[in-house]
């Protein structure tokens, strides 16, 4: 328990005295997701064991993904994705994440091929990979 405030404590301490790159600063507009999520395709990894996962954003708004999960086989979902006021990328698939809605924000790589996705902590939660 000790070891874990004072965990809490010194990240808390980073934060406030600007040691840590901002977390917002390279996050992509609500416009900017728009224009490069529309009809892409992404692969990325979904679970705790990171199941090669390959997700499509289609321009009505649904969402299709395919993920290869080492013992059930191939799973599909479907849902829905949309932007938020805070400039968030946000989805809702039917079963996956028990069809709970998430939100995060979106930074470009230069690569221009690598997108981070970021919790409101500034905490990068996943890699994408523009396909």
């Amino acid at each position: 328990m000790k070891r874990h405030m004072k965990l809490k404590t010194l990240m808390a301490l980073v934060a406030a005295f600007g040691l840590a790159a901002p977390a917002y600063a390279e996050n992509l507009s609500t416009d900017e997701i728009l224009k490069l999520l529309k009809g892409t395709t992404i692969e990325t990894v979904r679970g705790r064991e990171d199941w090669p996962t390959t997700i499509t954003f289609n321009a009505d708004g649904t969402l299709s993904g395919q993920m290869e999960h080492e013992r059930r086989g191939t799973e599909y979902d479907e849902g829905k994705w949309w932007t938020n006021k805070e400039g968030m990328y946000c989805r809702q698939w039917e079963d996956w994440g028990r069809g709970r809605k998430k939100c995060h924000f979106l930074d470009l790589q230069k690569d221009g091929k690598t997108i981070k996705v970021v919790n409101r902590d500034g905490n990068v939660k996943r890699k994408w990979v523009l396909k």
